[in-house]
């Protein structure tokens, strides 16, 4: 864009070109063109100090023989009359506005609780059973179902839980574990997963307590 040095009119090289079609431009944008018009460089764009400000750009300034962009910051609300000849106050604006974004914080912050438990409850967990025996274990449905299925086979083939079976680990690895074991496996997977919807109740009613976007960007699992 270029900037009239004069009357600080703004216009494209494009415009300036069409605006003057006896003149032959130059193929590459030049710092001055017709003496008065100055390419106006370009600064980076602030960001604004809140959430009811926006920046916009302002009138360029003149830096030592060189035009550069300016930025200024207002409100993005004013007061209006709607149709029926109502007039919405600019705090008005600003109360709805924020109350969107706070919903928008919760929301967000509710689907990162949500996440959060579900990569727990299909991750793995540290077992130790009576036995005094330690192993790594999935806790994602799938390794659930099947353990419960093989201890009900157990029981209908007449095995016991001093019985055992070779079974694949969160590890990757394969233990000998007895069915009495699995049994507390599968009892400590679903204390485990309770307490996950338990502790995501509570992050719950902490994000929904909040009354600013500080508040509830604060929260962790």
């Amino acid at each position: 864009m270029y900037i009239n040095d004069t009357t600080k009119e703004i216009k494209s090289f494009s415009q300036l070109k069409a605006d003057n079609p006896s003149i032959s431009f130059p193929r590459n944008k030049q710092p001055v063109l017709l003496d008065i018009w100055f390419f106006i460089n370009k600064t980076p764009k602030p960001v604004a100090s809140n959430a009811l400000n926006q920046v916009v750009k302002d009138t360029p300034v003149k830096e030592n023989g060189v035009y550069v962009e300016t930025y200024k910051e207002v409100s993005m609300f004013s007061d209006y009359t709607d149709e029926e000849g109502v007039v919405v106050t600019q705090a008005t604006q600003e109360a709805e506005y924020l109350a969107i974004l706070l919903q928008e914080a919760k929301d967000a912050k509710l689907s990162e609780m949500k996440e959060k438990r579900d990569e727990l409850v299909n991750s793995t967990t540290e077992v130790t059973t009576s036995l005094a025996n330690t192993f790594i274990v999935d806790v994602n449905i799938r390794n659930r179902s099947t353990m419960h299925q093989a201890v009900t086979n157990s029981a209908n083939a007449g095995l016991t839980d001093a019985d055992t079976v070779n079974w694949k680990m969160g590890d990757n690895t394969y233990q000998v574990v007895t069915y009495g074991e699995l049994k507390e496996i599968g009892i400590h997977l679903g204390v485990f997963i309770n307490a996950q919807f338990q502790h995501e109740a509570v992050k719950i009613a902490e994000i929904n307590a909040c009354t600013n976007i500080d508040c509830i960007n604060a929260v962790t699992w």
